[in-house]
């Protein structure tokens, strides 16, 4: 099957499904345009920073195994800060990059 945006011809294994039949564009295409319309970057950039950062969290150093890291972007900038682990990214959503909710929560682990 040939992707309609990469006209490369590959397996159907490699596109992704849309009711019965084949999606028309692959598997990677799909993903390089879904990082880039949400982040800004292509998944050329994403596997280069995957390797500037040895493929592990930028926060906690947690290297998945069978998960790709999030990307993790300011929500007021859009600017993409780094890759990280879904417990990482999902802590900075939950305080909304608050730093000061950050050094409250670390405070409270330290008085026990």
């Amino acid at each position: 099957m040939v992707c309609r945006r990469c006209e490369v011809n590959k397996p159907e294994s490699d596109f992704w499904r849309l009711r019965t039949k084949p999606k028309a564009v692959c598997k990677e295409c799909e993903t390089n345009a879904t990082m880039f319309r949400l982040y800004g970057i292509t998944l050329e950039d994403y596997e280069r920073m995957f390797v500037e950062q040895s493929g592990v969290c930028a926060v906690c150093g947690f290297e998945p195994s069978n998960a790709r890291l999030h990307i993790d972007h300011d929500h007021t900038s859009g600017v993409v800060r780094g890759l990280l682990c879904f417990n990482c990214n999902s802590i900075l959503g939950k305080v909304n990059d608050d730093t000061e909710h950050l050094h409250a929560l670390v405070a409270y682990l330290e008085d026990f």
